[in-house]
């Protein structure tokens, strides 16, 4: 998702534009402290060619602004998208918005910045809550308090203008509880509807999940998934086990494999009721199968390992439904770092991965080696202190980046250190 790509286009023209005075770095905004900050009486157009005079045609009584300045930043924007998203579904009169803030200099490219943003998003919904504004930042960014624009801003505004609340940088649970609070005391609920079916008799109601429920009553996991949970499942649709080689399904029912069915099953399942927000702000979970699975937001997408995540916080009774498009499959046992195995570890994601890049699936070649990084952090005991700073801090930039061809050499740099120091200690012990 490329929401910013003037960013590009600033770039190919540095040669010729102004110098622009160095600004100082802003230091960080405490999550609902705001000052004086004020939102200007400005116009702006929505990807739809929809024209906003802001902030009174904001269509929420409280509207969340997520501002960006550098197209670099939308990985960072989309953090907070499905905490909006809740908000919209939890609450009466708020809307969130996605405000590209582009310098005057190229209001003449409008139509082709904004043709280019809008190629890149085939939401409709994303299409109309994205509102580009071309103007003189200077005064912009003085009415907001805003000094620098080497982060993106969450700001809650009035139709008024006022700003309510202002927080920097990617989504947290840290910066969520202020907004959420202010908003519960300032709007009026949704009339709620309470789920009233359970995990099973949901996906059964779905029509979408048909193989996955034969799967579910061969392994024998109705009944536990049945249970007061709570649980969170990443939900393979039907189309996502047709994917499988062909027979795969077929030999997984038969009796004798009942036990690595249910492997793969319970690599679905995560303790516990993990909302859409809490899965972006997180970089994985371990599953009820004992093994980890990760979360990363690649282009506005959530994905789990290396499925996307087409429909997120389906409530049941029991926990919640997040619809996946591909099924998990977990790392062979004999080279889980539970076994102390390191060296093991690395050497099947580079035996799965490296085919992958190489084969021009970058994606999912980050997805093998996030696996086994975030496996290496969870359950390697022997891992050193500088190796483990170097696979946290790999993992850490892989989020703020959108070239998956970048990303897996991150990892794959942080995991070759790791490869090492395992083969030193080995060799002198």
């Amino acid at each position: 998702m490329k929401i910013l790509i003037v960013a590009l286009l600033v770039a190919a023209a540095a040669a010729t534009t102004h110098a622009i005075a160095a600004e100082s770095r802003l230091a960080p905004v405490n999550p609902g402290k705001v000052g004086d900050a004020v939102f200007p009486r400005l116009a702006g157009d929505n990807l739809s060619g929809k024209t906003y005079r802001l902030p009174g045609d904001l269509e929420g009584d409280l509207n969340l602004l997520l501002i960006a300045f550098k197209r670099q930043q939308q990985a960072d924007v989309n953090t907070w998208m499905p905490y909006g998203d809740e908000l919209e579904e939890r609450f009466d009169s708020f809307r969130y918005y996605e405000i590209p803030t582009i310098g005057s200099g190229y209001t003449f490219m409008r139509s082709f910045i904004d043709g280019g943003m809008r190629g890149g998003i085939p939401s409709v919904a994303q299409r109309n809550r994205t509102i580009t504004l071309y103007l003189d930042k200077g005064p912009y960014k003085k009415a907001l308090n805003i000094r620098s624009e080497d982060t993106i801003y969450a700001a809650l505004v009035n139709r008024a203008g006022k700003v309510l609340y202002m927080a920097e940088g990617r989504f947290s649970e840290e910066k969520a509880r202020p907004l959420t609070a202010l908003l519960e005391k300032t709007l009026s609920k949704k009339a709620a509807v309470a789920p009233t079916a359970d995990i099973i008799e949901t996906a059964l109601a779905a029509g979408q999940f048909n193989t996955l429920a034969r799967a579910l009553a061969s392994a024998g996991l109705v009944k536990a998934l049945q249970g007061e949970g709570p649980f969170t499942v990443f939900a393979p649709t039907d189309a996502a086990f047709a994917k499988l080689p062909k027979g795969t399904v077929e030999e997984l029912l038969e009796p004798e494999n009942r036990e690595k069915l249910i492997g793969i099953l319970t690599y679905h399942v995560v303790p516990g009721r993990l909302g859409a927000a809490q899965v972006v702000s997180s970089r994985g979970a371990e599953t009820l199968a004992k093994k980890p699975v990760a979360f990363r937001v690649e282009k506005g997408v959530v994905r789990v390992n290396d499925a996307k995540v087409v429909k997120a916080d389906i409530a049941t009774t029991n926990g919640v439904i997040h619809v996946i498009d591909t099924v998990l499959l977990p790392p062979k046992p004999a080279a889980t770092p539970i076994a102390g195995d390191i060296r093991g570890v690395i050497e099947l994601a580079y035996e799965r991965g490296v085919p992958l890049f190489n084969e021009g699936n970058p994606e999912s070649c980050v997805a093998v080696y996030e696996v086994a990084a975030t496996s290496l952090l969870a359950f390697a005991k022997d891992l050193s202190a500088s190796d483990r700073a170097g696979l946290e801090k790999a993992l850490e930039a892989i989020r703020g980046e959108e070239d998956p061809r970048r990303n897996a050499w991150t990892l794959r740099y942080a995991l070759d250190a790791v490869y090492r120091t395992a083969a030193s200690s080995n060799s002198g012990s």
